[in-house]
C-alpha cells in the first residue's frame, strides 16, 4: 500500500509541474522563496486524499477539492518521503465567460462555426462536435435542453464567451440612451470577476484573482497604484471590506491581507487560516468575522 501511494504521489505531483511559478495564476520569474506549483483535477485531487489518508495524514474531506487540510498533508508526505516540495492546485476549467480587453476572446459567426465543426452535416452541433472544453458550458447554452446546439444557442454562448468586463462610471439622472452623455469613464483592464468593487473614503479599489489589487480614482477612472499581494496569490471569490482605515482581503487558500488603505496602500500583514476562504468578511462595530470552510472566526478589541 505505502509503494502504492508513493507512486501515486510522486506521479501527482511530480509529472505535471508548471514549473517555479508564484502561483497558478501569478505571473513573472519566480525567486528563491517562492514554491512549485502544480496543477490537478478533482480526480487525481481525490486519490491523493484517499492515499492520504490510508497512511494515517489527515487530507480533510474526500471531495476532490485542492482545500488547504489537503495541501498541508501533501507536503508533510512529501517531507517524510524526502520528495521536493511541490503546493497542489486546483485545475480549474479555462472556457470562461468574458474577459479583459486584452484577453477578449475570438468566436466564429454561426455559419463559420457549422462548417468548421458540424462533422455529420445536421444544421445543429452535438456535445461530441462541439469545439467547447467544459461540457457544463455547453448545457448552460442549450437553451431548450434538446441535447444539441443551434443558431440562437450559439448567439447566446457567442454574447456571453465575448463579453467585456468592465467597470463603469455613469452619471445619474437622463432619459432614454445616455451612453454618449452620462459615462463619465470606464476601466477595463484586471477587472474582478467575482469580487465587487470597494469604495471607501474617496478610493475606490478592485481585488482581482491572481492577487493584483489596485487602487482606482473615482472621479475620472485613472489608477492610483496596482500590484499583486505578494505573498497572497490566488484565487479570489470574496469582496475587500474596509474599517478604522484598514482593508481586508481573503483568498480561496485561507490567507487574509490586511491593507492600509490610501491611494498609495501598503500591505501591514497577511494572516494565514487553516481552510479554504470564499465568505466575504463581515465587519460589526468593533468586530470582523471570517468565515472558512468550516469555522467562523471573531476577531475584536
Amino acid at each position: 500500500m505505502v509503494t502504492r501511494v508513493v507512486a501515486s504521489l510522486v506521479l501527482a505531483l511530480l509529472a505535471v509541474p508548471i514549473g517555479p511559478t508564484i502561483s497558478v495564476l501569478a505571473a513573472g520569474p519566480a525567486t528563491k522563496s517562492q514554491e512549485n506549483t502544480i496543477l490537478a483535477t478533482p480526480t487525481l485531487i481525490r486519490e491523493i486524499q484517499f492515499m492520504l489518508l490510508t497512511v494515517g495524514i489527515d487530507p480533510g474531506p474526500i471531495d476532490g477539492n485542492a482545500q488547504q487540510r489537503t495541501k498541508r498533508a501533501a507536503l508533510i508526505f512529501q517531507e517524510r518521503n524526502g520528495l521536493g516540495a511541490f503546493v497542489l492546485e486546483q485545475q480549474r476549467p479555462r472556457d470562461e465567460t468574458g474577459g479583459d480587453t486584452a484577453q477578449r476572446p475570438e468566436v466564429p459567426d454561426w455559419k463559420e462555426t457549422l462548417a468548421q465543426y458540424d462533422a455529420d452535416h445536421d444544421g445543429r452541433i452535438s456535445l461530441a462536435e462541439s469545439p467547447m472544453k467544459n461540457p457544463t458550458t455547453f448545457m448552460e447554452a442549450d437553451l431548450n435542453h434538446d441535447g444539441y446546439l443551434d443558431e440562437r444557442d450559439w448567439n447566446f454562448y457567442r454574447a456571453r464567451k465575448t463579453s467585456q468586463n468592465n467597470v463603469v462610471a455613469i452619471r445619474g439622472g437622463g432619459h432614454g440612451d445616455v451612453t454618449s452623455t452620462h459615462v463619465l469613464w470606464r476601466y477595463r483592464k484586471a477587472v474582478p470577476n467575482v469580487p465587487s468593487p470597494l469604495l471607501y473614503k474617496g478610493v475606490m479599489y478592485l481585488m482581482k484573482e491572481g492577487g493584483i489589487f489596485t487602487s482606482v480614482n473615482p472621479k475620472n477612472g485613472e489608477i492610483y497604484k496596482q500590484a499583486r499581494l505578494t505573498g497572497a496569490l490566488g484565487q479570489y471569490w470574496s469582496s475587500p471590506v474596509a474599517t478604522d482605515g484598514k482593508i481586508y482581503v481573503a483568498s480561496e487558500d485561507g490567507k487574509v491581507t490586511v491593507i492600509s488603505a490610501g491611494e498609495e496602500w501598503e500591505i501591514i500583514a497577511i494572516n494565514e487560516f487553516d481552510e479554504d476562504i470564499f465568505a466575504t468578511p463581515a465587519i460589526a462595530g468593533e468586530s470582523i468575522y471570517i468565515r472558512t470552510r468550516g469555522t467562523l472566526y471573531r476577531f475584536g478589541r
